[in-house]
């Protein structure tokens, strides 16, 4: 709750908490490059939405919390819109913070589409300006707010705690963590 949790939490719910219950559930969301932050994310939008995808890495902790999941080599964008009717996702998170993160979230992006990003940019990001005005692309950039969505957070990791367990494994007190650093 430190830090990984919640800015997943933040990053999936930048769009889904925008929506009604019933956009949601018809709505398909797509996580690009799942790390440890990606399945925090899934972990949250499957809160709300019934189809979540992820790409990358993690694929078994990210298909044993419900996410449907595509390796880069299945060319991604093309199994979403064949999964979503020729629509494509019409969220993808991004949570790594690299330039081949935000294509691929261009790539499988549909049209009026919405990419959240948390992931830490390390480098000039310089995005294609024909691919951004044809999609019509709406981007919330930005690091994740720790303190002041905490709460809300919390909540929602009390929801899928038990789906999440493999992050945790290790338990103890405040007062230990210097101990557990050494």
């Amino acid at each position: 709750m430190a830090d990984i949790f919640p800015t997943g939490y933040f990053c999936a719910s930048r769009f889904l908490n925008t929506l009604s219950a019933e956009e949601a559930k018809s709505s398909a969301t797509a996580v690009a490059w799942c790390g440890p932050f990606g399945i925090c994310a899934i972990a949250t939008a499957l809160t709300r939405y019934d189809t979540v995808f992820a790409t990358w890495s993690h694929l078994a902790e990210a298909e044993c919390l419900g996410a449907k999941t595509l390796l880069l080599t299945e060319e991604p964008g093309a199994a979403i819109e064949a999964a979503t009717d020729g629509r494509g996702a019409d969220d993808v998170l991004e949570l790594v913070g690299t330039l081949d993160a935000m294509r691929l979230c261009l790539d499988i992006l549909r049209p009026f589409g919405s990419i959240g990003s948390v992931g830490a940019q390390t480098e000039t990001v310089a995005l294609e300006g024909p691919v951004l005005d044809g999609k019509n692309v709406t981007i919330a950039w930005g690091r994740c707010p720790v303190h002041g969505i905490f709460e809300k957070a919390l909540q929602t990791l009390g929801k899928v705690r038990d789906k999440m367990s493999f992050l945790g494994e290790c338990s103890m007190k405040l007062e230990e963590a210097a101990e557990a650093y050494r």
